[in-house]
């Protein structure tokens, strides 16, 4: 990844960057709202991808290789979703980072010193969502395993 800014969105790569580089205001600052929007554009990857980049329909057989290549993706999209359609059946939840957390060492609690973080759901277990999007970007970054 480049470390220029973008300034324009022409393939998905570009939404993932935009998405890394909300991401990072999350970390630095803090805020749902970078958060809300690291969500939406994480989402969006895969729309850019399938319309886009391959030039084809995003439709259900597709976001099905989505769910079944990144399950990270399927969860931001059911994020993204709530905020679109007013439902919540998955909701993040701010609370202090715990010593026992999935993502203890990579989870925004590490920044300043009030330990917070937003978490979700994810199999059972409480993930951070600024760690779960920065998965599902990891992995679609490796371009050979990408659903075709």
């Amino acid at each position: 990844m480049s470390s220029q800014s973008i300034s324009e969105i022409c393939c998905a790569d570009d939404l993932a960057a935009l998405a890394r580089e909300a991401v990072q205001q999350v970390r630095l600052h803090k805020q749902y709202r970078d958060l809300i929007g690291a969500i939406l554009m994480a989402n969006h990857v895969a729309d850019w991808y399938f319309k886009k980049d391959l030039g084809r329909a995003f439709n259900d057989s597709e976001k099905d290789a989505m769910k079944s290549h990144y399950p990270e993706w399927d969860l931001l999209r059911q994020l993204a979703n709530g905020t679109k359609h007013c439902k919540a059946k998955v909701k993040t939840e701010q609370a202090t980072l715990e010593w026992e957390d999935a993502d203890f060492w990579d989870s925004l609690g590490h920044v300043g010193r009030d330990g917070l973080d937003w978490f979700v759901d994810f199999d059972g277990r409480p993930r951070s969502v600024a760690v779960v999007i920065e998965t599902f970007l990891d992995q679609f970054a490796d371009i050979a395993t990408r659903p075709s």
